[in-house]
């Protein structure tokens, strides 16, 4: 739609990022419209809005195989995640942290929480909204962060694992293994501190060595119970 796209006409030459901030401009506005019909109906006070990205942006896209029956792109730029590492598709910061909005007036204050969440929370987080119980057999991982949406501090570590194929990683604490390859006894691993190196510059696997190894074993015992094959 030109409308979307007009306004950046004469401040953006590429092409790639006119379109990106025209998306993000026309998302914008679609969500403007939902908060609108939320308080003209009154339901604004009665509606938790939950905001979130599922990875971090884009480096470029090429349609594939009749996607988009080849309308689109190809595109040499997208997103931009800097100062984190990476893109989608990695578990690099870059490609796995992004931001999340809780938004429910009246019931939760403005505040930045820094907890490291996960969309695999929102489950039992929104389970303990509604006083309900998550059935034992869904065998959900996530956490209530109720709590840290409250601005009530939460446990100071917190395991979380991925796998994307290609790469394995968890985080426990501050601290965080990428490996890369698909099996924990193949490939190498990196260790990162996170909160003092969220931008991941400083590899020290090769200097704590014996906690690279105990962030191995996390690593392992999550890799064993998913189910992704090898």
């Amino acid at each position: 739609d030109d409308r979307w796209i007009k306004p950046y006409e004469k401040s953006i030459a590429n092409e790639s990022r006119r379109l990106y901030a025209a998306s993000m401009t026309h998302m914008d506005d679609a969500i403007g419209h939902v908060l609108a019909a939320l308080e003209e109906k009154n339901l604004a006070s009665n509606t938790l809005v939950i905001f979130i990205s599922d990875n971090g942006g884009q480096k470029d896209w090429e349609a594939t195989s009749g996607e988009y029956n080849l309308r689109h792109g190809p595109y040499d730029v997208l997103g931009d995640n800097r100062p984190f590492r990476n893109w989608k598709g990695s578990l690099y910061e870059g490609g796995v942290r992004v931001p999340a909005v809780f938004y429910w007036p009246g019931t939760l204050k403005a505040r930045k929480v820094s907890f490291p969440c996960h969309v695999m929370d929102f489950v039992p987080t929104l389970a303990a909204i509604v006083q309900a119980e998550v059935p034992p057999e869904m065998q959900v991982e996530g956490i209530d962060i109720g709590p840290a949406l409250h601005g009530t501090n939460m446990p100071d570590e917190r395991t979380i694992y991925w796998n994307t194929g290609r790469q394995l990683a968890v985080r426990y604490g501050d601290w965080k293994l990428i490996h890369h390859g698909n099996a924990v006894t193949q490939g190498k691993s990196e260790l990162y501190n996170i909160a003092r190196d969220p931008y991941e510059k400083n590899d020290l696997a090769d200097e704590k060595i014996t906690l690279t190894a105990q962030m191995r074993e996390i690593l392992t015992r999550h890799r064993a119970l998913d189910r992704i094959a090898e």
